[in-house]
């Protein structure tokens, strides 16, 4: 298969089910670039992979980083202090 039908396959999954597309092919990729380890605190357990900004229309491959739960739920908080206090 070419590179290019690849890519119009990876497209047209994204267009037709984006949990799917996100949860097989993008996720992966963040956690391998960010070798299984949380970015804040270097833990491998309970990772997920966090949203920097929630527009999912512009949501790109480095709108995305690793977190364990902890650091997660550290970032939501501080993102909701930040827009209470008008610090975007």
């Amino acid at each position: 298969m070419s590179k290019e039908s690849n890519l119009k396959q990876r497209v047209y999954r994204r267009k037709t089910n984006r949990t799917d597309f996100y949860d097989n092919f993008v996720k992966p990729l963040v956690l391998k670039r960010d070798k299984n380890k949380c970015t804040k605190c270097g833990s491998a357990d309970n990772l997920v992979v966090h949203h920097k900004h929630y527009d999912m229309d512009t949501l790109t491959y480095y709108d995305l980083v690793t977190l364990c739960r902890s650091c997660h739920k550290i970032e939501h908080n501080w993102s909701k202090w930040r827009l209470k206090n008008d610090l975007v």
